[in-house]
């Protein structure tokens, strides 16, 4: 997959022999139709597709989603390093080190441990 300059679209190439559970192939005019569906019906994954606009199929084989704005929720499922790029991130944080050796091929980044969290700070009155 590619993010455009702007991070407003990414296209995604389906893999070859990608098949649904019944072994019947899965096209791009399936994967438009199953995002189309989601933002429709509002539901279940529905929140992450709050900045979906639109999807275009490109060939049987590509698919175009558009974006209204640029979407850390949408986009950050997706591979740190080229997300990153797109974003034009500074820096990067993340739990996942997987998504730390992804994105230093792009920016500055740092491990932060699952579970750390800020010392509640006393007054001094």
């Amino acid at each position: 997959w590619t993010v455009a300059d702007d991070a407003r679209s990414v296209t995604f190439t389906l893999r070859d022999g990608a098949t649904f559970h019944d072994g019947a192939p899965v096209s791009a005019e399936d994967v438009k139709y199953t995002f189309d569906r989601a933002k429709a019906l509002g539901v279940g994954v529905a929140q992450f597709l709050s900045d979906y606009a639109s999807a275009e199929v490109i060939s049987p084989t590509e698919v175009r989603i558009n974006l209204s704005a640029p979407s850390s929720l949408f986009l950050g499922g997706l591979d740190k390093g080229e997300f990153l790029r797109a974003f034009r991130a500074d820096i990067f944080f993340d739990d996942q080190r997987t998504h730390i050796e992804s994105a230093l091929k792009h920016v500055s980044a740092g491990h932060v441990p699952h579970g750390v969290a800020n010392e509640e700070k006393l007054s001094s009155s």
